[in-house]
């Protein structure tokens, strides 16, 4: 598995279903290695691979819509730069 630095200074909305085959610790290695301070991973417990096929589909699709929106009404950020 990688476990490298990600030197992206986007923000970048991740998520994922608790219990999801997929696991979830490429997830977690991804949010401790990417250098943008803009980041988030949403952790859903109850919902299933095809999120946004289940019954609570609003939830996860409210967040990452709210979510979208504030970076859009917000001045952009300082871009990050990663030591090498």
């Amino acid at each position: 598995m990688w476990t490298g630095e990600l030197s992206a200074s986007f923000p970048f909305l991740i998520v994922h279903a608790v219990g999801d085959p997929v696991p979830i610790a490429p997830c977690h290695t991804l949010m401790r290695a990417a250098a943008t301070p803009d980041k988030e991973l949403l952790e859903l417990d109850g919902a299933s691979h095809q999120i946004l096929s289940d019954p609570a589909w609003e939830e996860p699709l409210d967040h990452a819509v709210r979510w979208i929106q504030q970076r859009i009404d917000q001045p952009p950020q300082q871009p990050v730069v990663a030591n090498k």
